[in-house]
């Protein structure tokens, strides 16, 4: 997905655990995103800083989670009062009748 300066991609990797990061191409911009994962944790991701040229933003349980099924949301906002939030899920190959493969599945709204 690729709107309003900010680039979501997703993959699965070797094991069958979805690797989703988020980029921006905008000049300022800040991301705020929180997960909450099949285990009941929460992972917190915010960058204030989060604009051209800087490094990309992983968005979903880091691969050394043992419970990759998560849920969460994605708040992007730059310079030119452009904002979009994304809602979005992933399951990784454990839930997935231990499958290697992943899914990554969400919606958003752009203003």
């Amino acid at each position: 997905m690729n709107i309003d300066n900010l680039l979501v991609n997703a993959r699965c990797d070797s094991r069958g655990f979805p690797v989703v990061f988020a980029f921006s191409s905008a000049s300022a911009g800040d991301i705020f995103a929180h997960v909450f994962d099949g285990a009941g944790r929460t992972h917190i991701i915010h960058n204030t800083s989060f604009s051209k040229g800087s490094r990309g933003v992983l968005v979903s349980v880091p691969t050394n989670q043992s419970d990759q099924d998560a849920t969460g949301m994605i708040t992007f906002e730059q310079q030119q009062g452009k904002v979009v939030t994304i809602n979005y899920a992933f399951d990784n190959a454990t839930t997935l009748n231990k499958r290697n493969v992943c899914t990554v599945f969400g919606s958003y709204v752009a203003s």
